[in-house]
């Protein structure tokens, strides 16, 4: 799950947002209701201490704001928990692939490039169930848009402007203030 600290919107400094940055995210939220039973997920890309987790749970507490249901987990803690033998249960006593499958709205933090195909498998599985539901997605990583795009089903899934907002954020590393 998603640290504490994220949830505190505070962590955003808001005027040192670009201006397009500001007004995609803002839109984004305003539009939630029509854009929900489209299953229209966002990508936040960029190098560490942007504010993309942060962007991507303001997300998550307007949805929560609205009565929709939420899950925040880290990629690298979802593919693990996938591939434990033990089944993993969320604090509302649902195994964690229901919740991945029913939840309105899922962000999964810190996409990087995995290395091992057996893990990639299990992500690209829940990603593509939760597109072929038309259930919101949101992502934040630090891959590039050619290093997403370098493997095929990303490539294939996230290219549908359709379904995928996708902003990059810049500036300087908010983590070091």
């Amino acid at each position: 799950m998603i640290g504490g600290s994220y949830w505190n919107e505070a962590t955003i400094n808001w005027d040192g947002l670009a201006p397009n940055v500001r007004a995609e995210v803002t839109k984004y939220i305003e539009e939630m209701h029509l854009l929900e039973p489209k299953g229209v997920g966002f990508v936040f890309y960029g190098d560490h201490g942007r504010g993309k987790t942060s962007l991507a749970t303001v997300i998550l507490r307007n949805a929560l704001a609205r009565g929709g249901y939420a899950l925040s987990v880290r990629a690298s803690d979802l593919v693990d928990n996938l591939l434990s033998k033990v089944t993993v249960f969320l604090p509302n006593g649902a195994a964690l692939l229901d919740g991945l499958r029913h939840v309105n709205y899922l962000l999964i933090d810190d996409l990087i490039k995995e290395d091992l195909n057996y893990r990639l498998r299990h992500l690209e599985s829940v990603l593509r169930w939760r597109n072929d539901e038309r259930l919101p997605t949101i992502i934040t990583t630090n891959l590039s848009t050619e290093a997403l795009a370098s493997e095929g089903w990303r490539r294939s899934l996230l290219s549908d402007k359709s379904r995928w907002r996708g902003i990059r954020l810049t500036g300087e590393d908010a983590r070091k203030s």
